[in-house]
């Protein structure tokens, strides 16, 4: 052939390859028309075309075709695979340019050269087919001839090559728009189900189905695995059955936990895109699963708490801060306030107006203070009501605050008891203490002055072994005297008949003095009391009523301190109060015993306490007289850590005497 007769042809070839090309046939029927096109116009009998495969690093035969049958050869090309600069199509791939083969029965380098021999191929040649630098991959020729490498074909079928690889390239990219677009269409689908569908099982059937036939699978299966919902599994296959060829299992995970797993099935090779979309729709499966899981769990603990609630004689509920809305209320509301439940939901505060007069005050201050986020310290509340039929009722309110940790919002729950039956009897209780102690206080002190005179020797000289046994009985009558005196303190609290004597004093003042009323005690017991004075404001207090109060806490921080310890008697300013605080180096008081502290004739026992014992009235009485200066006390402490005995009394300045 003449160079010009070549040159014409490749002008033919290159013509015909782009005419192909540049129409609208699908991407495997455009490939196999260049590759036959090409053969008829060079007149070489078979011809193939290599493709890159990423994810392998090797180049797999994706379009074969021969004028004339090459059974064997064809079964062998699609069968075989080349890796860079082995055999024909691996040289081009390493040397990114033509290669010519005169005759591949003589080529070392020509695994398929045994084959080619016998159907009577020699001559053969490739060119790449590539991008702006990027291969793709390699044309690759074949003639039953024997021929020395042609350079005007080779540049021919180069161009051809480049011309490939864009339309390769075109392809590519609208390949990966509709895979796109379809992804989306599955992602969309997926958040649909999930946001529409309101049953796990449902939600798990959809979007097994939506996956398989979006992701061109063989089959599908979602399994949730969860205590609520047993082994819950939700399975979708093609209608013909088809060879499974690779399973992957991805993992249903939210916050470290898996609650179960989509598996998907296909007939090949499963894309790394098909994975991909799974495990995002995995991702808005997993926090739905969990969401429905925990609906399943509220579900029943409602229930389980419905049935108890409706058994009990206590009034629960679950409100709003403030109690300015209802959002559960039990069955004994009804039996303990005599109005239908239904009634409270429509007007939340019907229940107040039950209140006696004398406590709605108070009812009212403590409920504007049940914000959720600053709650009172004191957790529980007593008050009083008058039935619609009359009858009243003491209740006793006890409340805490829980927080929703997804929006940070607040309710308040509580339970409501009847305790007018443990009211009367403290009543009786109280009338009989008071009864007693009023009988018992005028003779006890005839009795404390006699034995004093007796004491003294005002009445004779007594023996050592009398004057020992006068002594004991003189401080057992002066114990018993305070322990009168402190019944009666209670009894005023408790009745609202405290008097108080109030006038602008200074901490240092009320600290000193009764640093100096304890100095013996605090020596004998081999303790040192220390001033920390931090403010130099007055409170408005009764001194008489405070100095009891400092005298008692001082006392009992004496009383369970180790020997050659420190106690420390502090003053400081707060906000709009004053705070005292006792602090000592003691063994310190477990929190589920500190609320027991400042309740009528409770007494911890404790490993240390020196056989001391003391009338359980102290702390109560204390508790009293602060609350009656609308001030507050408490105490910080563990085992171990010593304890901080406080309260706090309004600033000179917030009260006008």
């Amino acid at each position: 052939m003449t160079a010009q007769q070549t040159d014409q042809l490749a002008q033919q070839v290159t013509f015909a390859v782009s005419k192909i090309l540049s129409g609208s046939l699908p991407y495997d029927e455009a490939l196999t028309q260049v590759l036959q096109s090409m053969c008829q116009q060079t007149q070489w009998q078979s011809s193939s075309f290599w493709k890159l495969d990423e994810s392998s690093k090797q180049l797999r035969c994706v379009a074969f075709y021969s004028a004339a049958p090459y059974p064997n050869f064809e079964t062998i090309t699609r069968a075989i695979t080349f890796e860079k600069g082995v055999g024909l199509p691996g040289r081009v791939w390493l040397e990114h340019s033509p290669v010519w083969l005169s005759d591949v029965t003589r080529e070392d380098n020509f695994p398929r050269a045994k084959q080619g021999k016998l159907d009577g191929l020699h001559a053969g040649f490739a060119v790449p087919v590539s991008v702006n630098d990027k291969f793709i991959g390699v044309l690759e020729f074949f003639s039953s001839e024997i021929s020395e490498p042609n350079e005007t074909l080779l540049r021919s079928f180069a161009v051809v090559g480049s011309e490939l690889g864009q339309f390769f390239d075109r392809h590519r990219y609208a390949t990966a728009l509709a895979l796109q677009a379809k992804l989306n269409d599955y992602a969309a689908e997926i958040g649909s189900i999930v946001n529409k569908l309101d049953t796990l099982p449902t939600i798990l059937e959809q979007c097994a189905r939506v996956t398989l036939q979006y992701l061109d699978l063989v089959r599908v299966r979602i399994e949730v695995n969860g205590e609520e919902c047993p082994n819950l599994i939700a399975s979708q296959s093609t209608d013909n059955p088809i060879e499974e060829k690779q399973e992957i299992e991805i993992p249903l995970v939210l916050d470290n936990t898996v609650l179960g797993a989509i598996a998907i099935f296909g007939a090949s090779r499963l894309p790394q895109t098909t994975i991909e979309a799974c495990t995002r729709a995995a991702n808005y499966l997993a926090p739905c699963i969990a969401r429905k899981l925990a609906e399943q769990r509220l579900k029943d603990s409602e229930k389980r708490f419905r049935i108890f609630a409706d058994n009990v004689d206590e009034c629960l509920f679950i409100s709003a801060p403030q109690l300015t809305k209802h959002f559960y209320v039990s069955p004994a509301f009804e039996k303990i306030w005599g109005i239908p439940v239904a009634e409270v939901y429509t007007n939340p505060s019907v229940w107040s107006r039950s209140i006696v007069p004398e406590h709605v005050a108070r009812v009212t201050d403590y409920v504007s203070r049940l914000k959720g986020s600053e709650m009172p310290e004191e957790r529980s509340i007593e008050y009083e009501i008058i039935r619609p039929d009359g009858a009243k009722l003491w209740l006793s309110v006890k409340i805490f605050a829980v927080v929703d940790k997804q929006d940070g919002s607040y309710n308040i729950c509580g339970s409501v008891s009847n305790i007018t039956e443990r009211k009367n009897a403290e009543k009786r209780v109280s009338d009989f203490y008071l009864t007693v102690s009023h009988e018992l206080r005028t003779p006890l002190t005839s009795i404390k002055g006699a034995l004093l005179l007796l004491e003294r020797r005002h009445a004779g000289t007594l023996s050592e072994r009398a004057q020992a046994i006068t002594h004991l009985a003189r401080k057992e009558c002066d114990r018993l005297i305070r322990l009168i005196s402190d019944m009666l303190d209670m009894k005023k609290i408790e009745a609202g008949m405290l008097q108080l004597h109030r006038q602008s004093v200074s901490p240092q003042e009320l600290i000193a003095q009764t640093k100096a009323m304890l100095t013996n005690l605090a020596a004998e017991n081999e303790i040192e009391l220390v001033e920390d004075i931090q403010t130099s404001e007055n409170v408005c207090a009764d001194k008489d009523r405070i100095t009891q109060v400092l005298t008692n806490l001082i006392s009992n921080a004496i009383k369970f301190s180790d020997k050659n310890t420190k106690v420390f008697l502090r003053a400081e300013s707060t906000n709009e109060m004053i705070r005292f605080s006792i602090i000592d180096c003691g063994f310190g008081i477990i929190e589920q015993d500190q609320d027991r502290l400042f309740k009528v004739f409770e007494q911890l026992s404790h490993g240390s306490d020196r056989g001391i014992k003391g009338t359980g009235l102290g702390l109560a009485i204390c508790k009293g007289i602060v609350a009656e200066h609308e001030g507050r006390i408490g105490v910080i402490s563990a085992a171990g850590k010593g304890s901080t005995f406080w309260f706090e009394l309004p600033r000179e300045l917030a009260k006008s005497s």
